[in-house]
């Protein structure tokens, strides 16, 4: 007969061969590369220590692995909410409110759990919700929440991106003074970090295309066309500069795709102020293609805008009214994208004069009108005033005279 004790283990053990086996815990991923050139990748699992500018810290089998920020491809942590993988796609695709909720719930995992994963996914949602108000429109909010992050995590991952989001949602905004100083600030501050981070490189192109960028803007709204011109020449040739600088850079600022962007932005900006304006149609019909294929839709709205004003200059009425009616009715913009292609929509039908024109021009400078953004709204008003002091001038079309009755008999 069985002890006691012996039944109890023979009990004990019976239970535990029916409870189901625990999973080992899930464990972060880093994907990264060797060195900067190699095409090859390599995978680690374990615990991300640090997440900043600098460097990821792996912990694996109780040995720390550092690797350099410019290696990282890409980190993945056990604890990052589903609902942050979908928010990329949703501000892709405008679903803003789709976008926030998701935010919202991956926010409210972030204050359940405990501070080293925590961290990282609040960093994520401060920099994803930055990115929403900027691409909404809302850029001087965006400034903030940006802001708010660095204060967060000074170190964080995302600094470099999201200094360059204060800027861009300054400039953004309007207020290219102010982002012309934040410009130059991060440019002279990434240019520090290049020996602590290799992945401040294309961050430094970046800024010194952004601090181009602004000041040829800056200049196109000056009411002195000689100073405007001096401007924008100097700026050409200083774009020649940066682009030196950033082969000097290295790989990581050549290879990098929103650099290239930058630097045809300012190239694009320089043949406006120029008056360049079929080099600079031939060059946006490359850049939209391109676009389209990438499906790169807020940056498509950017390149249709641009093509409609140099095609507008060229006085190519069909070809600018195209551009600007999609703006208009596909991309529906409010503010001063809204009000501009509204109003010259309505120009190019006025120049056209193709079937119901008229009534096509009145309803979109109408439209431009409602829309109350200066100078476009008035410049709507006075165009729509002429249409109609036009029509009140010309003359009468006569009457034509009544038929003759016919003859008795007939």
């Amino acid at each position: 007969m069985k002890s006691a004790h012996a039944h109890r283990l023979t009990l004990l053990a019976s239970i535990l061969l029916t409870l189901p086996l625990a999973h080992p815990r899930a464990e972060d991923t880093v994907v990264f590369r060797k060195a900067v050139t190699d095409a090859a990748t390599v995978t680690e699992n374990g615990r991300i220590r640090e997440d900043s500018y600098k460097q990821i810290i792996l912990a694996k089998g109780g040995v720390e692995i550092p690797i350099k920020r410019e290696l990282v491809v890409s980190a993945k942590f056990e604890a990052m909410p589903a609902d942050m993988e979908s928010v990329p796609e949703l501000m892709d695709g405008e679903q803003w409110d789709d976008a926030m909720k998701a935010l919202g719930k991956s926010k409210a995992l972030a204050d359940k759990v405990d501070p080293l994963q925590s961290k990282p996914i609040l960093q994520y949602v401060f920099f994803s919700l930055g990115e929403l108000q900027r691409r909404k429109g809302e850029g001087k909010t965006a400034a903030e929440t940006y802001k708010k992050l660095l204060a967060f995590d000074p170190t964080t991952r995302f600094y470099f991106d999201a200094n360059l989001g204060v800027a861009r949602a300054l400039e953004d905004s309007g207020e290219l003074a102010a982002a012309l100083d934040q410009y130059k600030t991060a440019y002279a501050d990434f240019k520090g970090k290049i020996a602590e981070s290799g992945a401040a490189a294309p961050a430094v192109a970046l800024a010194g295309f952004g601090v181009l960028r602004v000041q040829v803007l800056t200049a196109l709204r000056l009411n002195d066309p000689a100073k405007a011109k001096g401007v924008i020449d100097a700026s050409d040739a200083k774009l020649e500069e940066m682009m030196n600088e950033v082969k000097q850079l290295g790989p990581l600022a050549i290879t990098n795709d929103d650099v290239r962007v930058a630097a045809k932005e300012v190239r694009a900006l320089i043949w406006r102020g120029q008056g360049k304006w079929k080099e600079l149609v031939d060059f946006l019909d490359k850049q939209i293609l391109e676009s389209q294929q990438k499906n790169q839709k807020q940056r498509l709205e950017q390149l249709y805008g641009q093509r409609a004003d140099a095609q507008f200059e060229l006085k190519v009425w069909n070809a600018a009214v195209l551009d600007y009616l999609r703006l208009a009715l596909v991309y529906e913009p409010a503010g001063e994208m809204g009000a501009k292609a509204n109003l010259r929509a309505g120009i190019c039908f006025i120049n056209m004069k193709g079937a119901d024109w008229k009534e096509r021009a009145q309803k979109h400078l109408a439209q431009a009108q409602k829309l109350n953004v200066e100078p476009w709204s008035k410049q709507a008003s006075d165009e729509f005033k002429k249409l109609q002091a036009e029509a009140s001038a010309a003359p009468a079309t006569p009457a034509a005279a009544p038929a003759k009755p016919a003859a008795a008999g007939k």
